[in-house]
């Protein structure tokens, strides 16, 4: 890393989508921020929706906390990834929102008062932030099997086609680029008609090495 961080200004986008897999991670933190991009699979939600599924997953983790906390919660989630809006539903240009809205993860529906998950292709998630983050979701895997079906890396809890927000058919195509940018690590390969990922080392530590080389070479490059 370089003096001063390597995108200490953010004008990289790959930098904010790399943040945004970061708070997704840290389960001390940002523990609501991981539970929704981690557990919560609807497309669509109101405000209140969100607020039972944390309340449920709360319970069940043994957190305990308040209705109001749980909603300022959910307010500073919303404000992370929605552009503010004025009365009039128009996105407002003078309020200084989080760097995070320029994913257009999250949209506002004003007709139905909804939010709804932007689902797609990501075409400003560099391939190697998207390798950078299933690295670090295979880490979690590679202590205890070699293989890892696509399905996973699409619809897994953690995993990066569910905190990107991604299609099958996207996450697929990042996937056939994974062998060359790890040199081989991860292969993609089809058994018994089944797409997976296969996982050549047995030092699981050497994948996070390797993501945060990726990440490195990424931001020397740019």
């Amino acid at each position: 890393m370089i003096d001063g961080g390597w995108d200490p200004f953010l004008e990289d986008s790959g930098t904010l989508w790399v943040l945004h897999w970061q708070l997704t991670e840290n389960l001390q933190r940002s523990l609501v921020w991981h539970l929704i991009f981690a557990r919560f699979y609807d497309v669509e939600f109101t405000k209140l929706q969100l607020g039972q599924f944390l309340t449920k997953q709360f319970e069940r983790l043994g957190v305990t906390t308040t209705s109001g906390m749980i909603a300022r919660e959910i307010d500073c989630f919303v404000r992370t990834y929605a552009p503010t809006r004025s009365h009039s539903g128009k996105i407002n240009e003078e309020t200084l929102d989080c760097p995070l809205t320029e994913l257009d993860l999250v949209r506002f529906v004003a007709q139905d008062n909804v939010y709804r998950f932007n689902i797609g292709a990501k075409p400003t998630l560099p391939d190697a932030v998207f390798t950078y983050a299933l690295l670090h979701y295979l880490d979690r895997i590679a202590q205890h099997r070699r293989t890892v079906a696509v399905d996973e890396c699409v619809y897994g809890e953690g995993s990066p086609g569910q905190v990107f927000r991604m299609d099958e058919n996207s996450v697929v195509e990042r996937l056939e680029k994974v062998a060359e940018l790890t040199e081989g690590q991860i292969r993609l390969q089809e058994s018994a008609g089944l797409n997976q990922l296969y996982i050549s080392t047995e030092q699981s530590d050497l994948l996070r090495d390797t993501a945060e080389r990726l990440l490195e070479d990424y931001y020397v490059r740019n």
